[in-house]
């Protein structure tokens, strides 16, 4: 009977888990300062995992290069072989990262696998610029590429090769497509006078949002649970903020920088990465933690496992 209790409340614990990980509300953040070392003023947290690895880019030695920092704090640095700069921009579930790297005056996107192993991307029609921003557990990569008039178009990559626009009606000069979850939701911007986010489903469908406060908005991640990231500018400063699914924001800022705070990736659980300025102009990244909340649904769940338990108990000692 002891054996069958041990079952049960760690079949409760499991369960309560579960839904607390991926059905949490963050009530406060850790903030943490991200710098890679020997870097030079400037360090960019541009995408994070569900394991808490981070990517994004640094400057030293003349150029931007890219870091992946895992859950204990370690970098590994690197760059596309024979690039002149490499800017990592995001991140799936695997390892894998995608970014962008220059060759003499062309921008080409790129795709790290989580072995280290390189691929080149150039989006259909290019015309020197194709940029890599994210991508989701299936190998699918949303980005950005300019074509021959000038005109900046979004797009998604298929795990295949095969691309498609993402694009807002209307826009100019264009959309920049930016952060992409495992449902095929794409976020991002556009212009048009300013500039706007929008989300995309993966049926086709957009909508555009701007933050109440804002002159500008920028999208730049979107998780699993539908809630987007980005920074705007307003309020005599940039500043982050949150979207959640039922279109509320909420705006934050990194203490140490209550002027220049700007989220640019956030994972299932609420973790958000990005960059802000400090007060002597030096960029630094940063990883805001979320606070871990069991919404009403899991605290019910385990007050009726605790209840099981319990009856099951009085049953035991009454036999």
């Amino acid at each position: 009977m002891r054996r069958i209790f041990s079952l049960v409340l760690a079949t409760i614990s499991l369960m309560g888990m579960g839904l607390e990980q991926k059905a949490q509300a963050a009530t406060d953040y850790v903030f943490t300062t991200i710098d890679v070392p020997g870097s030079s003023n400037y360090t960019w947290a541009a995408g994070i995992n569900d394991a808490g690895q981070i990517a994004g880019t640094y400057y030293a030695s003349g150029g931007y290069h890219s870091f992946l920092r895992d859950t204990s704090g370690a970098f590994t640095t690197f760059d596309y072989p024979a690039g002149t700069n490499t800017y990592a921009m995001g991140i799936n579930a695997g390892g894998a990262i995608v970014g962008t790297y220059q060759s003499g005056s062309v921008s080409y996107g790129f795709l790290r696998s989580a072995g280290g192993s390189f691929s080149s991307l150039v989006a259909a029609g290019s015309a020197g610029v194709t940029q890599a921003n994210g991508i989701n557990a299936s190998g699918v990569i949303s980005g950005y590429d300019m074509v021959a008039n000038g005109t900046l178009q979004g797009f998604q990559r298929s795990a295949g090769g095969t691309y498609s626009g993402v694009n807002v009606p209307g826009a100019y000069p264009g959309t920049y497509a930016w952060g992409i979850n495992d449902a095929g939701t794409v976020t991002g911007y556009y212009r048009s006078g300013s500039f706007h986010g929008f989300m995309r489903t993966a049926n086709g469908s957009i909508t555009t949002f701007d933050d109440p406060f804002a002159s500008d908005t920028l999208a730049m991640a979107v998780n699993d649970l539908g809630v987007i990231v980005g920074y705007y500018n307003g309020g005599g400063g940039r500043h982050s903020f949150l979207r959640q699914t039922d279109g509320s924001f909420t705006a934050f800022d990194v203490p140490m920088a209550p002027n220049f705070t700007m989220a640019t990736g956030i994972n299932d659980y609420g973790d958000i990465v990005g960059y802000y300025r400090d007060g002597v102009g030096a960029y630094h990244g940063f990883l805001a933690t979320a606070e871990r909340v069991p919404e009403p649904a899991s605290l019910a769940l385990l007050a009726i496992g605790v209840a099981g338990v319990s009856a099951l108990r009085r049953r035991h000692r009454a036999a």
